[in-house]
């Protein structure tokens, strides 16, 4: 079908900007924070919106009442969970995983490197990426809830923006969890 008449592309043109311009209100209202770096959250509320969109602008059973009720709800659970999770830091831990440690002093910590499916090759290039050329040189690396690394060179050490990283063992303190020992040749 090449053509179906001029009907349903009024209605995909007319769909389109309504859900164009409700989604950039919506996002203006609900802050930066809702296009700003993703937690898992977020994430699937980023991809049901554009489902939603999508189908309401393209599926002549979904009516625009019903796509902007889905739009909107969405968002309202995801502002409402955002609200929580800054009040709550257990339901925030819950909702959006915590920071993982996968590096420190030097020493790669493959067990929990193995847990997050992160390879020695991923440390090396985060590390890289920060102007660290050896492993000696490298305080901490860390998995962020976005999926992103946060590296912390040895020059720069500290452990007080590692307060809330989850470390290798459940309970063990991180300064003295046992970690495998590097082969750096």
């Amino acid at each position: 079908m090449w053509f179906t008449g001029w009907e349903p592309i009024g209605r995909a043109i007319v769909f389109s900007t309504i859900g164009y311009v409700s989604l950039i209100t919506f996002v203006r209202l609900l802050g930066a924070r809702t296009i700003s770096k993703m937690n898992p959250g977020d994430f699937i509320v980023t991809v049901a919106l554009g489902s939603v969109t999508a189908s309401f602008i393209v599926h002549g059973d979904i009516s625009l009442t019903q796509g902007l009720a889905a739009m909107t709800t969405l968002l309202g659970l995801q502002f409402v969970t955002e609200r929580m999770t800054s009040r709550f830091q257990k339901l925030r831990q819950v909702a959006d995983g915590q920071p993982v440690l996968l590096a420190y002093h030097g020493r790669l910590l493959h067990d929990a490197m193995r847990r997050e499916n992160i390879h020695d090759e991923d440390i090396f290039a985060a590390a890289r990426e920060h102007g660290i050329g050896r492993l000696a040189d490298l305080h901490a690396v860390v998995l962020e809830i976005d999926g992103q690394f946060s590296v912390i060179a040895a020059k720069d050490a500290g452990d007080d923006m590692l307060k809330d990283v989850r470390r290798a063992s459940s309970g063990s303190d991180f300064r003295t969890h046992s970690v495998s020992t590097l082969n750096n040749g």
